[in-house]
């Protein structure tokens, strides 16, 4: 009896032992998933960390760069277009070109980078269609050249504008307006956010 006792009592003690080993093999198991997920965890913050590091980066460069050029900044930042102010300032156009009697439509627009500026200032280079007096034209222009904004002016073509006959003497005139044309222009302008 003692031996089947002790048969049996080492039997539940190898099973208990069995099921211990197996517990702690399931622990083990689960620590190495949880060190393996806390790794990896890691390396996704220490991604993160090195994207916002490369992000500070280019910001400390672009204020050194606004640092090493203060007074060149200053000037552009008086003469640049706000970023998404294009619409009203195309509008100050049209303004100064009615109060000039010129007509003007805007024709292709776009934004390039400013070299040595990229992510602080680009252009907006942009195409007026121009009809008026030749006169009043020129006005226009000279306007263009006092405004406060830095306004280039890449591009003119003129020419007169449709004709009509004379008054019975055989000569022909231009017709009221006279000058047609376009005018391809230049203006530095803040870059926009999605270019930075």
């Amino acid at each position: 009896m003692k031996k089947s006792r002790l048969k049996s009592s080492s039997g539940v003690l190898l099973a208990i032992i069995i099921v211990i080993n197996l517990v702690a093999l399931a622990c083990l198991a689960l620590l190495v998933y949880k060190n393996g997920r806390m790794r990896l965890e890691i390396s996704r913050i220490n991604n993160k960390t090195d994207v916002l590091a490369k992000k500070k980066d280019e910001m400390l460069s672009v204020q050194n760069i606004m640092a090493e050029n203060e007074e060149r900044f200053a000037d552009l930042r008086t003469i640049a277009v706000p970023a998404g102010d294009e619409v009203a300032f195309l509008g100050r156009l049209e303004k100064i070109a009615a109060g000039r009697g010129v007509l003007i439509e805007i024709g292709s627009m776009k934004e390039e980078p400013l070299e040595g500026y990229q992510g602080v200032f680009a252009y907006l280079k942009f195409r007026l269609s121009v009809s008026g007096s030749y006169s009043n034209v020129m006005k226009f222009i000279r306007v263009l050249e006092l405004t406060p904004e830095k306004i280039i002016i890449d591009q003119v073509a003129m020419t007169r504008g449709a004709v009509e006959e004379g008054k019975g003497d055989g000569k022909t005139l231009p017709k009221a307006g006279g000058w047609e044309g376009s005018l391809d222009l230049s203006v530095i302008k803040y870059a926009s956010a999605d270019e930075s």
